[in-house]
């Protein structure tokens, strides 16, 4: 549980990020742009990511790291 907690803080400073590095490479007269794609993006990954982790986890016994014995059950 550490580890991930240290892992999730660090890396959720990078989000704080996505308004200063496009704002730094593309100037102020394109910030609303791709900071308007970035969040699209997120949007995305945000509405696809958990049913293709689903049906993954459903198709594979792997768990966490840890080989697991496939659902024999249906659901």
């Amino acid at each position: 549980m550490a580890l991930f907690a240290t892992t999730f803080g660090f890396l959720s400073g990078a989000y704080a990020l996505m308004m200063v590095v496009p704002a730094d490479l593309l100037g102020e007269e394109l910030f609303g742009l791709s900071y308007g794609f970035l969040l699209a993006a997120e949007g995305v990954g945000v509405y696809l990511g958990p049913p293709l982790v689903g049906m993954s986890h459903r198709n594979s016994c792997i768990c966490f790291g840890f080989l697991t014995e496939p659902e024999t059950s249906k659901r």
